[in-house]
């Protein structure tokens, strides 16, 4: 704040409080317009959805598919605002969405969608909007402050799974924090290259989070929960053999030893016919089940030694996060 702003609200005080006895009031007063005027001068943060369908909110103000006018502009938003203000090259622009142009129609066609971009934020109120294109560098970047639900729900997912190592209570609420952000595919609706590769990156790693709510359930003593998400899981993607050993433990773990044992055979069948080979995590569940000469097959907890020994720990993914991309 201005030197001068200070000096004129400090006069204005005085003329309100003139007294010496409220010398006090007085800069009690300053410090709290300071304060105020100080948060409203900082620039407020565009807020991305960009898991399901795509929209931009700020100032309580929200911009839809609908507002972009056109297409062009809308992804190539959502491309600088997935790249978290990294500067990205025009070339690669280009490439991504006018591969087929020339390279000065390129550039053209690049300077009028970015001209969208700005028009079309600067309906979204009090919000400082910065595309910069550095032509020194031959890059654009989106410095406008944002927070996007894919970096939330990235590393939502990456803290609740090194939470575990502590124990899975704390897990299960970062966890249930980051799965409420995945909302849908990553933009869906669009079918550009481009996107497709980062929707099954994110896609992916939604997997990895029910996985590892499933984890945090079944150490919680939570079968049922655990057998519900490994459920919705498999119907996600039935090629998992992660998902499938949480679903074959859940069960056992409800005393459901012969539904354990069919889903396992059922596994078993539908890998060979799919991929031609069965995975060794799912005949280490089976020897669990069949443990004590095909007696009552003992607990997961029971069982905790083999399955430590056979399969990752819980607390680790099956497969690592996926990096934000670069």
């Amino acid at each position: 704040m201005s030197t001068a702003l200070l000096q004129t609200l400090s006069t204005l005080l005085r003329e309100a409080f003139p007294e010496s006895d409220n010398a006090a009031r007085r800069e009690q007063l300053l410090g709290a317009l300071v304060s105020v005027l100080g948060e409203a001068r900082q620039p407020r943060a565009l807020e991305v959805s960009l898991l399901g369908r795509c929209a931009v909110r700020a100032g309580g103000k929200t911009i839809e598919e609908r507002d972009w006018p056109t297409q062009k502009s809308l992804l190539l938003f959502a491309f600088l605002a997935a790249r978290g203000g990294r500067p990205v090259p025009d070339a690669v622009l280009s490439g991504t969405f006018w591969p087929e142009s020339s390279e000065e129609r390129a550039k053209s066609s690049l300077r009028n969608a970015l001209y969208q971009v700005r028009a079309t934020l600067a309906g979204a109120g009090d919000v400082t909007l910065d595309v910069q294109r550095n032509r020194c560098t031959r890059t654009v970047t989106l410095r406008t402050p944002l927070a996007t639900d894919v970096e939330a729900f990235e590393t939502g997912v990456s803290e609740a799974a090194k939470l575990f190592a502590e124990g899975p209570v704390a897990a299960q609420e970062r966890l249930r924090s980051a799965l409420s952000l995945y909302r849908g595919e990553f933009l869906e609706g669009f079918e550009d290259d481009w996107i497709l590769a980062r929707r099954a990156q994110l896609a992916d790693l939604h997997l990895q989070a029910l996985h590892l709510a499933a984890r945090c359930h079944l150490a919680l003593g939570e079968a049922g929960a655990a057998e519900q998400v490994s459920r919705d899981a498999i119907t996600r993607d039935d090629l998992r053999e992660d998902l499938h050993a949480d679903l074959i433990e859940a069960l056992a773990e409800q005393g459901r030893r012969g539904e354990a044992l069919r889903h396992y055979r059922e596994v078993v069948a539908h890998f060979e016919a799919e991929v031609g080979t069965v995975p060794s995590t799912l005949h280490d569940i089976y020897d669990v089940l069949l443990a004590e000469g095909g007696c009552q097959a003992p607990s997961i907890a029971q069982s905790g030694a083999l399955l430590s020994r056979k399969r990752p720990a819980p607390w680790r993914l099956a497969r690592p996060p996926v990096a934000a991309a670069s």
